[in-house]
């Protein structure tokens, strides 16, 4: 999963505590594309398909990013979390990711922060917490 936490290293048993225990609370996302065809947990996937990947599972893969985009939110959504970090990779669209925050304010009350990130291989990284 990913950390979108910086500490400052004022005591290295209170640096980690707290950052188990916020990592303990984020869920972590991503889509990117798949470079092989393979099948995970009954999820097939072909090369070139993009792949939403929700923790260390594999919840969607479609040649349509807009496909994969729904599923990975529609997993984040149904949470009681409140704050929706995106992270925008190299690759990102602006609109794709103006209709992420939309999906996201439309089908829930979950605060969204996009950065821009510039990633290459994940389109898109996200952390709800």
């Amino acid at each position: 999963p990913i950390s979108l936490f910086v500490f400052m290293d004022f005591g290295y048993k209170i640096v980690q505590a707290d950052n188990n225990a916020a990592k303990d609370n984020v869920i972590s996302a991503s889509i990117t594309y798949a470079i092989k065809d393979t099948t995970f947990d009954s999820v097939e996937v072909k090369q070139g398909d993009y792949i939403g990947i929700v923790n260390k599972d594999i919840v969607s893969s479609n040649k349509d990013i807009k496909d994969v985009i729904n599923t990975v939110l529609d997993n984040l959504i149904n949470n009681d979390k409140e704050l929706l970090t995106v992270i925008t990779g190299e690759d990102s669209k602006q609109d794709l990711t103006e209709y992420i925050e939309e999906y996201v304010n439309t089908n829930s009350s979950i605060e969204v922060t996009v950065i821009e990130g510039n990633q290459p291989v994940y389109s898109y990284l996200f952390g709800l917490e």
